[in-house]
């Protein structure tokens, strides 16, 4: 049995071929040259090129060098879409939430993707889940016919290499890139904008309808110039009319214990009776309790955390929580991707 690395070779092959990019006739490199040019192994590469002599889709001429074959013909492969995520085991030891967006990002994506004959193939760029650490030679795969999706803004270390090659992406995010080192390289790909401020000043003024007359919030990241939440929540507050901002932010990579701690010393200053929250990756729920009684909160205070976490439907009350549609969000970008007239542009949320 070929190894996985030359059998993903041969169909990369397979596929500049079928699309043109390899005419017949054409030269290739020589094997250190096209070793070099593709990330691989010149074992791997020589193992690839042998399968598709046999194939009889390319000929070896001595001392002239490797041609594709005058009449080579390969049936038109199946389209490949590259599903980027940070690290081979991001689906299992990420956090709950992280888990469940990219469940439903994954749904949304094989759903179209079957539809329309096409396949997905997920793309790790690092083992260990930093960006100090990209597997550069797993990009060698991408040029300007690839279709790639991805989710965020982890993965600005390669937005140089995805323009230099002009691939064709389409970019799930919740951000605001105008102004931001990245904003050249997202405006030429298509953008799914989740509507993070819609999020916001819809959940505002539902809690203003309860009641709520002092509203706070307390979460990572706040000031991010990207993340467009601290300004979500002031324009929120601007519509019902609560002119202070209550704001505890969520020191990033900080203990459960170091949060806690911030909640009650927020409260006793501010008394809220209404908080948007995130949590800790290390918060312990007790399940006999509310989600109040953990945070060390009144029962009188309404909580809404700012993503899914695993207690939000165990807990009695259950406790609500902001969510994008990933799932939706991801059947649209297959779906741009895989259209005949793929162009930059944006798609806000509803």
């Amino acid at each position: 049995m070929e190894p996985l690395k030359q059998r993903r070779l041969v169909l990369e092959l397979r596929q500049r071929i079928a699309k043109g990019r390899y005419p017949g006739g054409f030269r290739l490199p020589t094997e250190l040259e096209f070793a070099k040019e593709l990330g691989v192994a010149r074992e791997t590469l020589r193992g690839a090129l042998k399968i598709l002599e046999e194939d009889r889709l390319l000929k070896r001429i001595p001392r002239r060098g490797t041609f594709i074959s005058a009449d080579a013909k390969v049936k038109e492969p199946l389209r490949q879409l590259y599903l980027l995520v940070p690290c081979p085991d991001y689906f299992t030891k990420s956090n709950y939430a992280t888990r469940q967006n990219l469940s439903e990002l994954l749904a949304g994506v094989l759903a179209v993707a079957h539809k329309q004959h096409a396949q997905v193939i997920t793309l790790p760029l690092s083992m260990v889940n930093t960006q100090e650490d990209i597997a550069w030679d797993r990009l060698a795969c991408l040029d300007a016919d690839s279709l790639v999706i991805f989710q965020g803004n982890w993965f600005s270390t390669i937005y140089p290499l995805l323009k230099e090659r002009k691939c064709k992406v389409a970019h799930i995010h919740g951000m605001r890139f105008e102004g931001s080192e990245f904003e050249s390289y997202v405006r030429q790909w298509y953008r799914i904008n989740l509507n993070v401020r819609r999020h916001y000043v819809d959940l505002i003024r539902e809690l203003a309808t309860r009641g709520c007359r002092r509203i706070a919030i307390s979460e990572d990241y706040l000031f991010d110039p990207i993340n467009p939440i601290l300004q979500s929540y002031r324009d929120g507050l601007a519509e019902v009319g609560q002119a202070e901002e209550l704001v505890a932010p969520l020191a990033e990579d900080g203990r459960a214990a170091d949060h806690l701690e911030s909640i009650h010393n927020f409260y006793r200053k501010t008394h809220f009776d209404a908080l948007i929250c995130s949590v800790a990756d290390d918060f312990r729920c007790d399940y006999h309790r509310s989600l109040n009684a953990n945070l060390g909160l009144p029962a009188s205070v309404q909580l809404v955390t700012k993503r899914q976490y695993e207690f939000n439907n165990m807990l009695q009350p259950k406790v609500p929580f902001l969510q994008s549609d990933f799932r939706h969000a991801a059947e649209l970008a297959v779906e741009v991707l895989l259209s005949e007239h793929y162009a930059a542009g944006e798609t806000l949320m509803p």
